[in-house]
């Protein structure tokens, strides 16, 4: 599964582009994560995409649109199929 590999990659190069500063970058990391979730219809990635555009959004000085992503994150998120996410990256979507 191709999905299985690429996004453990992209959220490597979000979280250096937002650790390290390069915020533009890491939006930019975080929509394509998004995006491509939304092409492969994988809920639990879209889950975190949401959540890596809200963070990214509020890195950028951008509440509002911010909020929205995380809403949406927390609206799609299913604690039997997403638990399991916060192993893969980090922190549970619910809790961030």
């Amino acid at each position: 599964d191709c999905g299985a590999r690429v996004f453990p990659v992209l959220y490597s190069l979000w979280s250096h582009s937002w650790v390290t500063g390069d915020l533009q970058e890491a939006y930019r990391v975080a929509h394509e994560f998004l995006r491509l979730a939304e092409r492969q219809d994988q809920p639990g990635a879209r889950v975190v995409g949401h959540r890596l555009c809200g963070s990214s959004l509020t890195s950028i000085g951008a509440p509002a649109d911010a909020r929205a992503q995380l809403e949406r994150a927390v609206a799609l998120y299913e604690p039997a199929r997403d638990r399991a996410l916060a192993l893969s990256y980090g922190s549970d979507v619910r809790v961030v």
